[in-house]
């Protein structure tokens, strides 16, 4: 009696042996996307019950879920931290924003406003803060995205009840949906799951009790493989974010120590990376690039500087030998140029970069005379510093640069 009713009851489903043909038992070939409703009944999946597909429906609301993680992640670092009696501050914030289609060819992957989750870590005497980010599905060719991404806190202004601050900082994001030829064309921004996750974001904090912070923030957020696999336009988010700080402080003293600025000196830097060039399914290829400029300090925590570049692509190497004609070398292939920038010390050892710089000599110009430059730099030793930085063309990410920095302190009166 019970085989007999889970029969009745599966043809009711309208499965394989119901009221549909079974088909053949010998091997065919498919030549076009069967219909749903005609042969993969929703409801059953080889033959057997799709328990998934009720939970789809409606059991859980997948944002709904994740923000209850979020929320119970942030209760438990509260309750953990707390019995560390360490300098840190937590938050939970809830965000709304939107993607910037910087290419007229993006427009499509503009579909509905973002409504991003995060949780932030601050350790309050580095003033490292590591963001973790989730963004819902708001256009169906990209997908969920996640990042991690850790900061520097450079204090702007400091009141007894409020606070104005800048982030900056770079960390790793994961795409759902990138760009496949087959199953996804229409992601033409990102080629990979794996992306750097660039963020820089104001913070404006308002003290609310004793250990408790209201937190308003706008961050200026990137997704971007930086051409090492391409499509690679990159997804550039403008968000905003409403969140709510918990702090805890032991009893030693948490403030900064006073920095302590590099003098005037010259600069020598040699970085590397990978990139690819704009052929259809194309190889990686190493990029390399030569510095030397002049470093001099603006006030207590700002520098400046000015310099020249010399770029060593073999992407470009590719892309010139395709569109001449004829087989170019590495060296025939070099650019040069030179930058004026400017940076910030957030500490003895960690400062960020920005820099704007102009190509005098390329044998063609295939990405416009200007690039510009944002990144950081650590100092592992005196007068020595580890440097690493992502190189654009506006908008569009030309590659990574990691490499080694060495300064020569000269002598100014």
């Amino acid at each position: 009696m019970y085989f007999y009713t889970l029969i009745e009851a599966t043809k009711c489903f309208g499965g394989r042996g119901g009221i549909r043909t079974r088909g053949t038992s010998f091997p065919v070939r498919q030549f076009s996307k069967l219909l749903v409703s005609a042969s993969h009944p929703p409801f059953l999946r080889d033959g057997k019950f799709n328990h998934s597909f009720l939970l789809s429906i409606n059991f859980f609301d997948l944002y709904f879920v994740k923000t209850i993680f979020f929320l119970l992640s942030f209760l438990l670092f509260c309750q953990f931290t707390h019995s560390q009696g360490q300098n840190w501050e937590l938050g939970f914030g809830f965000g709304t924003g939107t993607l910037i289609p910087h290419s007229s060819k993006m427009r499509h992957l503009l579909e509905d406003y973002e409504k991003p989750l995060e949780i932030s870590f601050l350790h309050r005497e580095s003033q490292t803060q590591i963001y973790l980010h989730y963004l819902p599905t708001s256009s169906e060719f990209i997908g969920r995205r996640y990042s991690i991404t850790p900061t520097h806190r450079f204090t702007i202004v400091d009141r007894k009840y409020w606070t104005l601050t800048w982030n900056a900082g770079a960390g790793i994001g994961y795409v759902a949906l990138p760009f496949n030829i087959i199953s996804n064309p229409k992601n033409i921004a990102i080629g990979t799951h794996i992306n750097a996750s660039i963020l820089s974001a104001w913070q404006s904090s308002w003290k609310i009790g004793h250990d408790w912070k209201l937190q308003w923030e706008i961050q200026a957020h990137h997704f971007s493989n930086a051409s090492f696999k391409k499509p690679n336009l990159g997804l550039n988010y403008l968000n905003s974010y409403v969140s709510f700080n918990h702090t805890f402080t032991s009893s030693r003293d948490w403030k900064t120590k006073e920095i302590e600025l590099p003098l005037n000196h010259l600069s020598f830097t040699g970085q590397i990376f990978k990139n690819q060039s704009n052929l259809p399914s194309p190889n990686n290829s190493w990029t390399r690039n030569f510095s030397a400029g002049y470093y001099f300090p603006i006030s207590k925590k700002w520098f400046g500087e000015i310099g020249g570049d010399l770029f060593l692509d073999g992407s470009n190497r590719i892309d010139y030998s395709n569109i001449s004609g004829h087989s170019f070398s590495l060296w025939d292939a070099r650019q040069f140029g030179s930058y004026i920038g400017s940076g910030f010390w957030g500490n003895q050892r960690l400062g960020c970069y920005i820099q704007c710089g102009k190509y005098w000599y390329q044998p063609i110009q295939t990405e416009g005379p200007w690039y510009q430059r944002i990144g950081i730099r650590y100092m592992f030793h005196k007068n020595w510093m580890i440097q690493l930085g992502l190189k654009t063309h506006f908008a569009q990410a030309d590659n990574f640069e990691v490499g080694i920095r060495k300064n020569i302190l000269i002598h100014v009166r």
